[in-house]
């Protein structure tokens, strides 16, 4: 059950990785996106942000829930580890874009690997 969450939130960040680094990496932004798709990109990066607390939010919720009503007493630590869990996985999702758009924008970076100015071709980071 373990490994099958950890395979879930590292095929999560994979995937942010795969959006957001081949974009990043390009030498040219010309044919790689339309502005139609870093529009669509951006937003499908903005509802990622406000979903993922909303459901955080919701899972915890039930997890005090089914704390409160079962009598274990070891429920209360099961659920603090799910809660500790999700809130770990909940961050990644949230700043791997940003981290990844920092990161590009740097400099050194930038030089280094020969990015256009725009590292992200339009798409926008909202939170940063």
């Amino acid at each position: 059950m373990k490994r099958d969450k950890i395979k879930t939130i590292f095929l999560i960040l994979i995937t942010m990785c795969i959006i957001t680094c081949p974009i990043a990496l390009a030498e040219s932004c010309e044919g790689l996106l339309t502005q139609e798709a870093a529009d669509l990109l951006s937003d499908i990066i903005g509802y990622i942000r406000i979903g993922v607390p909303i459901l955080l939010m919701i899972l915890c919720a039930g997890d005090f829930v089914s704390v409160i009503t079962s009598q274990d007493d070891n429920a209360m630590k099961k659920a603090g580890g799910r809660i500790v869990k999700r809130f770990i996985a909940a961050a990644a999702v949230f700043f791997v874009p940003l981290i990844i758009s920092v990161i590009l924008n740097i400099d050194a970076v930038k030089n280094s690997l020969n990015l256009v100015d725009d590292p992200m071709c339009g798409i926008e980071d909202d939170a940063g």
